[in-house]
């Protein structure tokens, strides 16, 4: 089967489409009909919570996009590019770990000793995360410039994203839960919504950027069984 550039599209596109309706559906039925449950189905969508559908996506998303970033490292014939790629291999690897385990909470409640948790450090873990963040994005100035201009723009492009929706937007959230704001009102739960899906949209743009670059290079994944 050919995995043509419309067809990825739509297979990225149409589950978060999915997940987002069914997360409105979901807030609207909490904040105007009062029904926070609705025989399960409201928390079984929550962005906000764990062990759900949403989480279940994110975290198979990030470790699609691991994959994703290996193939590109077997299929780069560039031995330093291959070093970057397989870093981005172990990158996203370790993200779906951690969307599914929240590794980065435990990170957090360590910070927290030493920072506190008042203002945009509510959430402490985004601070070594966001260093974290600055230092790869440091690392791979190089790695983009080597790249197809295409290519690069639309790894920016899924970066900022992603990094905007976890970092960016948990800052916001901890800034209106520090001002009086309630994390579970209305607002509160439209930035975290907002929070996730742009999580699965920087993901899915990286996953659309590596099939680009692999279209590029001419590149074919065969499976074959004896």
């Amino acid at each position: 089967m050919r995995l043509t550039t419309a067809k990825l599209c739509l297979l990225l596109l149409l589950p978060v489409a999915v997940l987002l309706i069914c997360r409105l559906l979901g807030l609207y039925s909490r904040f105007v009909l009062d029904h926070d449950f609705v025989f399960g189905l409201v928390p079984l969508f929550d962005t906000d919570l764990e062990g759900n559908v949403p989480s279940w996506y994110s975290s198979s998303l990030l470790l699609a996009a691991s994959g994703m970033a290996l193939l590109c490292r077997h299929a780069d014939g560039d031995r330093r590019r291959r070093a970057y790629w397989g870093g981005l291999t172990a990158i996203f690897l370790y993200m779906s770990l951690d969307e599914a385990a929240r590794l980065h909470e435990q990170i957090g409640n360590l910070t927290a000793l030493l920072s506190g948790r008042a203002g945009m450090l509510l959430f402490p873990w985004v601070l070594p995360f966001g260093i974290l963040a600055l230092v790869v994005g440091a690392l791979y100035l190089r790695f983009l410039f080597r790249l197809p201009v295409h290519t690069a723009a639309t790894f920016v492009a899924a970066g900022a994203l992603y990094v905007g929706g976890a970092l960016g937007m948990e800052i916001v959230q901890a800034l209106y839960v520090g001002s009086g704001g309630l994390s579970q009102s209305r607002t509160g739960q439209l930035v975290s919504t907002a929070e996730e899906f742009m999580e699965m949209g920087g993901a899915s743009l990286f996953i659309y950027g590596a099939h680009g670059y692999l279209r590029q290079t001419g590149a074919a994944i065969r499976l074959s069984f004896a």
